[in-house]
């Protein structure tokens, strides 16, 4: 019997992503070729996401050369197409079109495996109900009843307010005030800056803040810029106040005992329990590296470990394609990671040299390197300016930190703090208001640093 699908809802998605760029970059990173049970569709929706990581406009033309030999229907079926309008519920479409991919699955491989096992005298009652109850759960369709949501939404308030979902902290508590979700849990930020304006040091003093709070999210850290071994000396310093050149150059000086120390300290951080995972670069070992082999790495991470902050730095090192429009394909990947998974993505980006060329070489949102996507997707994006790293005379080192963009908050104000770079600290954070006044910030832990600090 020849597979069943909804001819028009492909068509839809079809025509939308081939007509309107925001809808194809939509339909590219929520779902894939092998979703759609027309062959046509399959086969031009194939195209379009060659023609979207490759910067092209999906023509007729187009779609012929990328088809890879695949039934497109011709020139003739793609000007056919696209004489239909763009749909205007798009993200409905998209989610039917998964459900009945889901279906079909069901009808080609589940079913007959439940009636192999119904027939099966060797296998348990129970087992089969388990595999009754899988069926039910894949076929409830995702769209749910106004009321349903309502329901929902009311459900999790009152989990908030009863402290059972907890506001996700970024460790500083005046940029948890200047924040309106912290480090929200399915969202992604941006932290950008130039070469050596903190951006490393401040996750790391970040990570080591957050380990010391009462509720400790599940961190995974992949520091692909600096590699995992000087990512834990950095998280070391921080906790310890060692400078963390003491662990190079000057290691021979340190005596047993504080050798002893640092290595409980580090045992505390990433190896008494599963609260920091720290990894080495996990793309370099793949079979194949390709953008899509890469986020398919951070998913499998994603989805074995449960974690509620995953740190990347830098995102662009794990892109083996930094085309814009591929940059965006997979920006756009990573925040539906973020939502599916219940996480947080923080990447960390570099800026482009435009930014040194202006007086005051602050960044802005224009300068971020590599594609308008980094400026669009992204729910928060906070940029990073050091003085010192230009003017070298100056006595104190402090770290501007500006949300540059939250969607649920005030944008373009700036907090500044102290910089400690031998230690990995970011201390006294206050944020400047608009009058060039500064608030302190309750609660901060002093510049005055002890020895005796735990990382708990």
């Amino acid at each position: 019997m020849s597979t069943q699908f909804d001819l028009d809802n492909e068509r839809a998605i079809v025509v939308s992503a081939l007509k309107d760029e925001d809808a194809r970059r939509m339909a590219v990173g929520s779902v894939q070729p092998e979703d759609f049970l027309g062959e046509r569709f399959q086969t031009i929706f194939t195209a379009i996401r060659e023609c979207h990581r490759r910067d092209l406009i999906p023509d007729a033309d187009a779609i012929a050369v990328h088809s890879d030999g695949g039934d497109f229907g011709g020139i003739d079926f793609i000007k056919r197409l696209l004489t239909f309008d763009v749909a205007k519920n798009l993200e409905y479409h998209l989610t039917r079109l998964k459900r009945d991919a889901g279906r079909e699955e069901i009808r080609r491989i589940v079913l007959p495996e439940f009636e192999s096992m119904l027939s099966d005298r060797t296998v348990e009652h129970g087992e089969c109900l388990v595999k009754a109850n899988e069926i039910q759960q894949l076929l409830r369709t995702d769209s749910t009843s106004r009321a349903d949501s309502a329901k929902e939404w009311g459900e999790n308030l009152d989990k908030r307010c009863s402290g059972e979902i907890h506001f996700q902290s970024v460790g500083y508590p005046m940029l948890d005030k200047m924040l309106a979700y912290g480090f929200g849990v399915g969202q992604v930020s941006v932290i950008a800056g130039r070469t050596s304006n903190g951006k490393t040091t401040l996750v790391a003093d970040m990570i080591r803040r957050l380990l010391g709070h009462d509720v400790k999210p599940k961190i995974c850290v992949l520091p692909n810029e600096i590699g995992k071994e000087r990512f834990i000396d950095k998280l070391v310093s921080s906790a310890t106040l060692v400078p963390s050149h003491k662990f190079a150059k000057d290691a021979q000086e340190l005596t047993l005992a504080e050798r002893e120390d640092l290595k409980k300290t580090a045992t505390k951080l990433v190896g008494v329990d599963d609260r920091l995972t720290v990894f080495d670069n996990p793309f370099v070992k793949l079979p194949i590296w390709t953008n899509d082999t890469a986020l398919d790495k951070i998913e499998e991470l994603l989805a074995e470990g449960g974690y509620g902050l995953l740190v990347m730095d830098l995102f662009q090192r794990c892109l083996v394609d930094t085309r814009p429009g591929a940059i965006e394909q997979a920006l756009v990947r990573a925040q539906h990671m973020a939502q599916t998974y219940k996480t947080h993505l923080c990447l960390l980006h570099q800026i482009s040299r435009k930014a040194e060329e202006r007086k005051g070489k602050r960044p802005e949102l224009s300068d971020l390197k590599g594609s308008g996507g980094y400026e669009e997707i992204p729910d928060v994006v906070m940029l990073l300016h050091r003085p010192k790293a230009y003017k070298h005379f100056r006595r104190k080192d402090e770290l501007e930190i500006t949300i540059a963009k939250q969607r649920d908050g005030e944008s373009n104000i700036t907090a500044i703090g102290e910089f400690y770079p031998t230690v990995s600290r970011v201390e006294n954070v206050v944020m400047a208001d608009r009058s060039g006044r500064e608030e302190d910030e309750s609660n901060t832990s002093s510049a005055s640093f002890t020895n005796n600090e735990s990382v708990y």
